[in-house]
């Protein structure tokens, strides 16, 4: 956009002094030679090309002391969409980023060096595309909240526009602690955040007056309407729509996720217009990984169509260690294989799903060739006797 901009400037510039330019041109090649006639002509042609190049200066000038514009809804919303056709595998996958709370003086610095550093691994190593902070992390008694600030400030750092893989992109939940407003959400808008989720109207209309891109989340939402929000938020103002970045809807209840290879699933129609572009994200949690469950439950929901998947704290394995580095490696594991193009089969639903060349931890490299091997039994399996579920094992995703 600011390229386009610039381009746009200079040619309205050109076109503004094109007329006194031909005119310079004019008056040299055809009025008399004459000596007094030639350096009139020249003195025109001359001050005619230094206000060009003044001109040029000062545009430059101001474009350089011109602050970059702030994150927008329609830049979230691109984020937020996956590309190619919908239903066809495609998904955003999003998750929500708790750090655990700190026991002692030692475990917050600790968490204070680790978060920059599992900001790059998400972002390089999971293409993680967001992440959603519980407000209470960011929150706690003095001295034991979390610093969020240094993730914002490294994904700034490292991860400038345009760039590959992309920034993750960071939203504060609001939904519990309006006092956020005040105390944390200036600071940590100035250090990069993208946006907020709500769960309130109101809410959209506080993001709104602080330029922060809002993800609406509809508590109460029934999963017979499809993708159909236009019920939940039709009364908002077409201002306050437009700075709705994406709406959120609660998981789908137990059993939904029951493996059936023989019912694929049915796409949903998207909103009606004015809201067929908004990204409709639907929570996943309760799904363990294991035995190709979590793998299953995301095609699912990218066949329905949704736009993105937000996956929850509770589809961490029992007994994972409670560290930052412990969590992330689990996140960045999950997204490098559910965001996969090659053919896996899992639970006897076959489908495309995109494997990294450079999936992150060797461990799950291992894995997979344990389990191709059979060696585990074949997919879709239940567990072995040997695999204890509730101290956390658990085969594949």
């Amino acid at each position: 956009d600011k390229h386009r901009m610039s381009s746009i400037l200079h040619i309205t510039l050109l076109l503004l002094l094109f007329p006194h330019l031909i005119h310079s041109f004019h008056h040299f090649l055809f009025q008399p030679s004459s000596s007094h006639t030639s350096a009139n002509t020249q003195h025109t042609f001359n001050t005619n090309v230094n206000h060009y190049i003044q001109t040029k200066r000062t545009i430059t000038t101001l474009k350089a002391i011109t602050p970059p514009s702030p994150t927008s809804s329609p830049i979230i919303r691109d984020v937020l969409t996956p590309t190619g056709r919908r239903g066809k595998g495609k998904i955003t996958l999003g998750l929500t980023y708790e750090p655990p709370t700190p026991s002692d003086a030692t475990q917050v610095i600790l968490l204070t060096v680790d978060i920059p550093k599992c900001s790059k691994e998400l972002r390089e190593k999971g293409k993680c595309k967001y992440i959603v902070v519980p407000g209470e992390t960011v929150k706690r008694d003095e001295g034991w909240e979390v610093d969020f600030k240094s993730f914002l400030e490294e994904q700034n750092a490292n991860a400038e526009p345009g760039s590959l893989p992309g920034p993750t992109r960071v939203f504060l939940d609001v939904t519990r602690d309006p006092t956020l407003w005040n105390d944390k959400i200036p600071s940590l808008k100035k250090s990069g955040l993208a946006g907020v989720l709500v769960d309130k109207h109101e809410d959209i209309a506080k993001a709104e007056s602080l330029n922060l891109p809002a993800l609406y989340k509809i508590n109460d939402y029934d999963h017979t309407k499809g993708l159909d929000v236009t019920a939940y938020i039709s009364t908002l103002s077409e201002k306050l729509s437009s700075n709705l970045a994406g709406c959120v809807l609660p998981g789908h209840p137990e059993g939904f996720y029951d493996q059936d290879e023989n019912k694929p699933p049915t796409l949903l129609q998207k909103p009606p217009p004015p809201y067929d572009d908004l990204p409709i994200i639907i929570e996943l949690g309760g799904v363990k990984a294991g035995d190709g469950e979590l793998q299953y439950a995301t095609r699912k929901l990218a066949g329905m169509g949704y736009s993105s998947i937000l996956m929850l704290p509770s589809i961490l394995p029992v007994g994972l260690p409670p560290t930052l580095p412990d969590i992330t490696n689990f996140w960045v594991a999950a997204l490098s294989t559910l965001g996969s193009l090659r053919s896996n089969k899992f639970g006897g639903f076959r489908s495309k799903v995109a494997l990294e060349k450079d999936v992150p931890m060797e461990w799950l490299n291992y894995q997979k060739d344990v389990m191709s091997s059979g060696a585990l039994g074949a997919t879709g399996e239940k567990p072995s006797a040997d695999i204890n579920t509730d101290a956390g094992d658990y085969q594949g995703f």
